[in-house]
């Protein structure tokens, strides 16, 4: 469950924030800049802590991870299983970004991909995000 979760979050930062980076060089007159690029990364890992935060500890870069492994936060065999799943989400968040744009190219909609993607993408960490809310929400009045 971890791994899936390190899996998911990786993947949805690579995708969201490298995607939104790529798309504000690709089109800088139409883009969001870096202030959209910023706000990209932030909300793609505001969403995921929340959604994965309490599964794995919402590390979703190899960076973090060794750094709660030299401080003994987590142990070694919980390092290299995310560590797996931390570069195989991000291969395949960039494959996934890779494949839209194509298809996006394909069709001649490049004026179009930037905000579409940006839409598609806040959508997305709105939805997680709420649910993950209700969740908790619906939790604590259960329980608490």
């Amino acid at each position: 469950t971890r791994m899936l979760a390190e899996y998911i979050g990786t993947f949805w930062l690579v995708l969201g924030g490298c995607g939104s980076a790529v798309l504000a060089a690709a089109f800088p007159d139409v883009g969001i800049g870096l202030l959209g690029v910023s706000l990209a990364f932030g909300f793609a890992l505001l969403v995921m802590a929340y959604v994965i935060g309490p599964i794995s500890g919402c590390h979703i870069n190899p960076a973090v991870t060794l750094g709660m492994l030299l401080t003994k936060k987590v142990t070694v065999r919980h390092a290299v299983f995310a560590w797996s799943a931390q570069i195989v989400g991000a291969i395949f968040g960039a494959l996934m970004f890779r494949t839209i744009g194509d298809l996006l190219f394909v069709f001649n909609l490049e004026p179009l991909w930037q905000p579409l993607f940006q839409g598609v993408v806040l959508a997305a960490a709105v939805c997680l995000g709420s649910a993950r809310l209700l969740r908790v929400k619906n939790r604590l009045d259960v329980y608490g």
